[in-house]
């Protein structure tokens, strides 16, 4: 027999922190819906290149307290970042401007006319993904690079 789920059911949610040490979340990972990310005197990276995203949104909830929170996202990946800075860094850094990467996929679609991914071994990110980063860096810094 199975369950149903109460009225006030939430979404999977989960707590990555570093508290004066390092925490990553690298390679193939099934992150939750919700995530609460927490740096204090630490990092915390979390590369989403390889996650295994499901459609919707994943909301990142960030605290770099005098830490770093790196987050890294492949290019396909919509970011939404809302994030403030008190006497610390919040910032987007794309690997590739715009004209760059516009040369670069042109030069794969030559090369790979059938249009199967470059690299089979990165999973698919959904389109309908959305990475939405949300806090604060107070004396820390909270870093989105674009790979």
């Amino acid at each position: 027999m199975h369950e149903s789920l109460p009225d006030h059911f939430e979404p999977h949610r989960e707590t990555i922190s570093a508290w004066f040490s390092a925490t990553a979340r690298r390679g193939e990972w099934l992150p939750a819906e919700d995530i609460q990310v927490r740096a204090m005197f630490g990092n915390v990276t979390l590369d989403f290149r390889r996650a295994l995203l499901e459609p919707g949104i994943t909301t990142l909830d960030c605290l770099a307290f005098c830490g770093s929170i790196d987050i890294i996202v492949p290019s396909k990946l919509e970011v939404e970042l809302a994030a403030s800075a008190v006497l610390g860094a919040v910032e987007q850094k794309n690997a590739a401007g715009n004209v760059r990467s516009f040369i670069a996929a042109q030069i794969r679609r030559a090369m790979n006319p059938e249009g199967r991914p470059r690299h089979e071994d990165e999973p698919e990110v959904h389109e309908s993904s959305l990475l939405r980063i949300l806090g604060r860096a107070v004396c820390g810094a909270i870093i989105v690079k674009v790979r």
